[in-house]
């Protein structure tokens, strides 16, 4: 291997990294996430329902920002860490006021689960993000962690409002 091949041959360690990052973003940020959704809709329960597509714009954002690449299980991460997102905010009660029509909350989130693939593919600020190669961000290790911190993020977000709240 010559050097011009060795130079521009991604390093397997960082490459690895990425989905891992990925994973971790997610796990640190769906909780604040899912906290600013239940404040807001203890301030201002009409407001809760916008949430439902800016929460996968601030998850695709999470992941991009982590990730530092592009690819299908990132986004195949983001879309699964909102769908947990939106399914603990509805199944706890503060994705929407009680008098709505379930037409329009399905209608927010496929907006949302639109806008995700669409923000992970926008430019931020030229980072310097990569296609992801195939040596790294195994979809076996990346999806389910992702799942598992969303999991628990999630539930300790709705732990902590369940316990300001009496």
């Amino acid at each position: 291997m010559d050097w011009v091949q060795y130079k521009n041959k991604p390093m397997p360690a960082l490459v690895r990294q990425q989905g891992l990052k990925a994973v971790l973003g997610v796990s640190l940020w769906s909780g604040p996430i899912c906290l600013l959704w239940g404040v807001l809709y203890y301030f201002k329960p009409a407001l809760a329902g916008i949430m439902i597509p800016l929460s996968g714009v601030l998850l695709a954002l999470v992941v991009r920002s982590f990730s530092r690449a592009l690819g299908g299980r990132f986004t195949a991460l983001a879309c699964q860490s909102y769908l947990v997102l939106v399914l603990m905010a509805l199944r706890f009660g503060f994705a929407v006021q009680a008098p709505v029509q379930w037409a329009l909350v399905m209608i927010l989130g496929l907006i949302g689960l639109g806008l995700v693939p669409f923000t992970l593919r926008r430019d931020l600020l030229d980072d310097g993000a990569a296609p992801s190669s195939g040596q790294g961000d195994k979809w076996y290790l990346v999806l389910p962690l992702g799942l598992f911190g969303t999991l628990l993020s999630c539930y300790l977000a709705v732990q902590l409002l369940a316990l300001s709240q009496g």
